[in-house]
């Protein structure tokens, strides 16, 4: 390199160093040294355990690259400030339906506060009310499905009632000779006694005139023009015909009545039996029946017709006639009064 011009020599890029290239150092009047040219070139060291780095390796041992920052999906904000680069989150953007919550990022939720907004309807397990009176009950809408609504229940022996309309407050209404006192979470129904009607003696009911009572003690009547009366004493609106023959059934619907029997003739020493059909008879009922007939007088050959009850079932009864002589008997028309207690 004696007597050799810089300006002379070939370009050399830094691309091209190799360990053997050196560059002459000058230092005073003292001695010169060389400085191996590679280790001028610097180095670039990527820190930490990922394979993401914002540099990217130095290439031709002379051009490095920096990754740009980008920022998407709008729930992180990327600002350029004089000397770095701040990231913020967008709260407002975060939506948590589109998240897992394998992290537990929400495991409660505080209802004591204003953080829950709107109104829980009832296909999610609420009421669908933002608001209610006091003194409310809860009951479904009478028209409109999946609907709760409030009906308050404020006053004194208010309940709430059903109907085809749907349930209602209301209060009872008093009937007849019935008392409803209403009181403050009570109900007191009371039906008076007359005193002037009934009285009581040990454990007997005594009944005066124009009474009647139903009773587990005795039953006393001290008006002997007073009795146990049926409906109307008068039989004439529970009769009834047998036509056809004895054995004919008949149908009557009362609790006492008189039963005309067929007007014909009962062969000697025979029975005959039918059936009264009646829907106040049960299978325990009483029944009590009486056998009307002609006079001494008008009986034929002595002939005489006895009757009795055979057997008692839900709904009807039978009764048996029997000609007790050796004789037909006349066609005079017998009666039989009957009396079912129940």
């Amino acid at each position: 390199m004696a007597n050799t011009k810089i300006s002379d020599l070939s370009i050399l890029g830094k691309s091209s160093f190799v360990s053997d290239d050196y560059i002459l150092v000058a230092r005073g009047t003292t001695s010169n040294a060389k400085v191996q040219a590679t280790s001028l070139l610097p180095t670039l060291t990527n820190l930490g355990n990922g394979s993401n780095y914002l540099l990217n390796p130095i290439t031709s041992q002379n051009v490095f690259s920096q990754k740009q920052l980008l920022v998407s999906g709008g729930i992180l904000a990327l600002a350029n400030n004089t000397n770095d680069l701040t990231l913020s989150i967008n709260q407002s953007s975060i939506n948590l339906n589109s998240c897992t919550n394998d992290a537990n990022f929400l495991q409660t939720v505080d209802l004591s506060t204003n953080k829950v907004t709107n109104t829980l309807p009832t296909v999610r397990g609420g009421t669908g009310l933002s608001s209610f009176a006091t003194k409310s009950v809860f009951i479904s809408h009478p028209s409109t499905a999946n609907t709760m609504q409030a009906l308050s229940i404020s006053q004194n022996g208010q309940l709430l009632i059903g109907g085809t309309s749907g349930p209602a407050v209301r209060t009872l209404t008093a009937g007849s000779n019935i008392t409803i006192t209403n009181g403050d979470g009570t109900i007191q129904i009371s039906a008076p006694t007359p005193a002037s009607v009934v009285s009581k003696s040990g454990e007997s009911i005594v009944l005066t005139s124009g009474g009647g009572l139903t009773s587990d003690g005795d039953i006393i009547f001290n008006d002997v023009t007073k009795g146990i009366v049926y409906g109307t004493k008068g039989i004439a609106k529970t009769e009834i015909n047998q036509s056809t023959s004895f054995a004919t059934p008949v149908t009557i619907n009362a609790t006492l009545g008189k039963i005309n029997l067929y007007a014909g003739s009962l062969a000697a020493a025979t029975q005959a039996e039918f059936t009264v059909t009646n829907p106040t008879v049960q299978s325990t009922s009483l029944v009590f029946i009486t056998m009307i007939g002609p006079g001494a007088a008008t009986e034929a050959d002595n002939a005489y017709i006895t009757s009795h009850v055979s057997a008692i079932s839900n709904g009807s009864f039978k009764i048996v006639l029997t000609n007790t002589d050796g004789h037909n008997s006349d066609t005079l028309q017998r009666s039989i009064q009957f009396l079912v207690i129940n």
